[in-house]
C-alpha cells in the first residue's frame, strides 16, 4: 500500500456507522513491474470473493465483533472500471525501482482518478494501492491514510 508522503489526518464521515468501502488498486509501473497476485486473487484475499475464509474483511469484522464491515457497496457503479470484484488495475508512468513513494503514490492516485473520471476519495472510504515492492524511500510495510475529503 502506498501512503501519501505526509498523510492528511482529518475527520472523515464514513458511508454509515459500521460499513467501510474499500477499493484496492493494483499498480503496474512503467516497466511492467506489478504485484504477482492477479486481480482475482487480490479480491479474494481482501473480500473473500472466491471462498478465502480468512481475509482482511473477515478479520476486521471478527476483531470488531461484527461492527466494522468492509464492503464493495459503492455509491456509484464502477463495474466497468474493475478488473475483478472490488479491484481496479492502473498503469503508471513511473518506475517503482527509480521513484520514491511520493512519486509512485501521486502517479497511482492520478491514474486511478483518470480511470474513474473523478477525484478521490469519491465514493470510497479507503483506497489501497497494491504494488510489487518498495525500492526507494521505504521503511514501511503499509501505512493507511484517509484521503482528503
Amino acid at each position: 500500500m502506498i501512503p501519501a508522503p505526509n498523510p492528511p489526518f482529518n475527520s472523515h464521515s464514513y458511508s454509515n456507522s459500521n460499513s467501510f468501502t474499500d477499493d484496492p488498486v493494483k499498480v503496474i509501473d512503467s516497466g511492467g513491474l506489478q504485484h504477482p497476485d492477479t486481480p482475482r486473487e487480490i479480491s479474494d484475499n481482501i473480500f473473500g470473493t472466491y471462498g478465502d475464509d480468512e481475509q482482511m474483511t473477515s478479520q476486521f469484522a471478527a476483531c470488531s465483533f461484527g461492527q466494522f464491515q468492509i464492503t464493495t457497496d459503492y455509491s456509484r457503479n464502477i463495474d466497468d472500471k474493475l478488473s475483478d470484484v472490488g479491484v481496479m488495475t492502473v498503469r503508471i508512468d513511473r518506475s517503482l525501482t527509480n521513484s520514491g513513494r511520493s512519486a509512485v503514490y501521486n502517479a497511482a492516485r492520478a491514474a486511478t482518478e483518470d480511470k474513474l473520471g473523478y477525484a478521490l476519495p469519491g465514493n470510497f472510504d479507503h483506497v489501497m494501492f497494491v504494488v510489487e515492492a518498495c525500492y526507494q524511500d521505504c521503511g514501511w510495510a503499509g501505512e493507511p491514510i484517509l484521503l482528503d475529503t
